[in-house]
């Protein structure tokens, strides 16, 4: 009888060995599966957080959150250029305000989009097929600017207009628009700004700095510009 307790007690602790060997090669402790395990360097470690690309057809792509990335161009630029896909032929651009991306074709195929921001609330960029009339690289608007303090050149108001009096101690100036590409004879175009990554211009299209050179250099005058709301007009 005691030999037959012994044998059971004895089978007992082996498989309660082997139980901690497997827990210990998977990397589980006795807290269960959901025990926090030490990060790696360069892993995600913060799943509460997400990220999302956006795909050119407008569906979206979850990338992994990084506390600290590994590298400083681990997420991709919101924005992709290959004018060698297609060399020459007329320019076309379309925008769509729903995506708020700009999409540049050369002969019909697509060379390059750039991520963008359109028009506010109340100043919505308008809908519809426009042409090039005018390039201006260094050019400033007509109707918007910001109030700079005289003595330290700091912004006071940035959202001034032209014609407002500028209040003591400071000086109006014009809001740049590098890159200027006019698309209507009221000011709306597509020109170098700030992507806060909603709607957030006056009416033009603001283009992510790398990209307004690239496509100003290949937009011509009279090229053809459409405006879409979403992928139905």
């Amino acid at each position: 009888m005691h030999s037959k307790v012994f044998v059971l007690l004895l089978a007992a602790a082996c498989m309660a060995f082997l139980a901690s060997c497997a827990s210990t090669e998977t990397g589980q402790s006795s807290q269960g599966n959901n025990a926090p395990v030490a990060s790696q360097k360069g892993l995600p470690t913060n799943s509460s957080k997400r990220l999302f690309l956006i795909n050119a057809d407008g569906s979206r792509t979850e990338i992994p959150y990084y506390e600290n990335p590994p590298s400083a161009g681990f997420i991709a630029p919101p924005y992709e250029w290959d004018p060698s896909i297609s060399p020459s032929g007329p320019v076309q651009l379309v925008i769509r305000l729903d995506e708020q991306r700009i999409y540049i074709y050369r002969n019909r195929i697509l060379i390059g989009y750039s991520q963008i921001s359109t028009g506010k609330e109340g100043l919505v960029t308008p809908a519809g097929k426009y042409k090039v009339l005018q390039k201006d690289k260094d050019h400033k608007s007509s109707k918007y600017g910001s109030f700079v303090s005289v003595a330290s050149g700091n912004t006071v108001n940035d959202s001034a207009s032209a014609g407002q009096k500028a209040p003591s101690g400071t000086r109006y100036e014009p809001s740049p628009m590098p890159y200027f590409l006019r698309i209507t004879n009221d000011g709306v175009g597509i020109h170098e700004g700030y992507l806060p990554g909603y709607p957030a211009s006056h009416g033009c299209i603001r283009i992510h700095p790398d990209m307004a050179p690239r496509i100003y250099e290949v937009v011509p005058l009279g090229a053809e510009v459409t405006i879409m709301k979403s992928k139905s007009g």
